[in-house]
């Protein structure tokens, strides 16, 4: 695909769409403002898994305005208090600091007076039991936080950490080829 300076677009690897209903994709795209893009394009992303059935159905996937990844776990107080360590390999690609901030959900499994969640930093954060309580609840969390910016192969950064609904690149005019 060549380059498009009205539409958004420095270049991308492939472009789909159907001539009918307007739905397209872009597939390995970079923005002007240097962001690289899988794939975009208007409609869901989803997957074909079985039913209990046996016939192939459709999950979809959560979609967000920021570029963020997340990931899940369990813990456990003891004596009313945790640090959880996430995963060095969740840690190494996002970004965590006073403008993108760790999001963290805790849901407990039994009874104690609470929690709360504190010293969150890009390599954990603390789960601590309200009213000073001392108790060995178990609980299960999830993590969000903004996808890091890359370096690409060819030394450009992707700027995923600043996007916030980003501009769609949008339908690019059909340009028909020869069959020669």
């Amino acid at each position: 695909m060549s380059t498009s300076t009205t539409t958004g677009i420095y270049r991308a690897g492939g472009y789909f769409q159907d001539n009918g209903s307007g739905s397209y994709a872009l597939v390995g795209a970079i923005t002007n403002a240097g962001t690289s893009r899988k794939i975009e394009g208007n409609g869901t992303v989803n997957t074909v898994v079985t039913s209990v059935d046996g016939k192939k159905i459709l999950l979809s996937a959560i979609e967000t305005p920021e570029n963020i990844f997340t990931d899940f776990g369990a813990g456990q107080l003891q004596n009313g208090k945790t640090h959880i360590d996430l995963d060095p390999n969740f840690v190494k690609n996002i970004i965590v600091n006073e403008k993108h901030p760790l999001r963290v959900f805790v849901q407990l499994e039994g009874d104690c007076n609470g929690v709360y969640v504190t010293n969150k930093t890009g390599n954990g954060f603390d789960v601590i039991e309200l009213v000073k309580g001392n108790s060995n609840v178990k609980f299960s969390w999830t993590v969000v936080a903004n996808r890091a910016d890359e370096v690409l192969l060819d030394g450009t950064v992707s700027k995923y950490s600043e996007e916030r609904f980003a501009p769609a690149m949008g339908i690019q005019p059909i340009q028909k080829g020869s069959n020669k």
